[in-house]
């Protein structure tokens, strides 16, 4: 019997003589991605993207690369790989890899007018999705005004917390200082001016 002589199985007869199809053994290269940022591995004959798996033989020796958006950063390589440089597999098994993408921190601008401070302040990085709490801290005699978020006015607060931060943002806060009642009576057989309730700003003087 001729068999089968395409070699599409184990082996086959032709002319008495006995053929065997041998195929190359594969392994297979898993390429996955995590963390809340985007990017891209690359490698020879993934793309991923969209293109994440591939079959080498064994014995292949393949150099991933991840390539992280402009809003992430490439954080670390997990599985057969590690560390944030290339990832080099020698495909002698199957092989999974995973990259982990991280957004990149956001910025808080935050300061304070004359009459106190705000903490912390400056240039705040704060990780993406979390949340930034602001303190106010007015000096003696003064008062929180209002606090100036991002252009909207939030009045008469004594703090400020940001939650689920994705974008940068700004804050700036203004005191006002502190104003004081003097109520001035007379009694009989004289007066007093000015009489009544007067008001006056912290570290002023008042006559009567």
């Amino acid at each position: 019997d001729e068999g089968n002589p395409s070699g599409n199985g184990p082996g086959w007869v032709n002319d008495g003589i006995l053929f065997y199809t041998f195929h190359e053994p594969y392994t297979a290269l898993t390429t996955k991605k995590s963390g809340n940022g985007t990017g891209v591995i690359t490698a020879s004959g993934i793309n991923c993207g969209n293109d994440c798996s591939e079959k080498y033989t064994v014995g292949t020796v393949i150099t991933l690369q991840a390539s992280p958006a402009t809003d992430s950063i490439f954080s670390s390589w997990q599985g057969t790989c590690s560390g944030t440089g290339s990832c080099t597999v020698t495909m002698n098994s199957n092989q999974t890899v995973t990259a982990v993408f991280t957004r990149k921190p956001l910025t808080i601008s935050a300061s304070a007018a004359s009459g106190g401070s705000i903490a912390p302040s400056g240039s705040v990085s704060v990780p993406y999705g979390t949340n930034a709490a602001f303190t106010f801290a007015p000096d003696a005699g003064y008062k929180v005004s209002q606090a100036i978020v991002d252009s909207k006015v939030v009045p008469g607060v004594s703090s400020y917390t940001f939650t689920n931060v994705t974008a940068d943002h700004t804050i700036r806060v203004y005191f006002e200082k502190q104003t004081y009642t003097i109520t001035a009576t007379a009694g009989p057989g004289g007066q007093i001016s000015p009489s009544g309730s007067s008001t006056v700003t912290h570290g002023a003087s008042q006559t009567f």
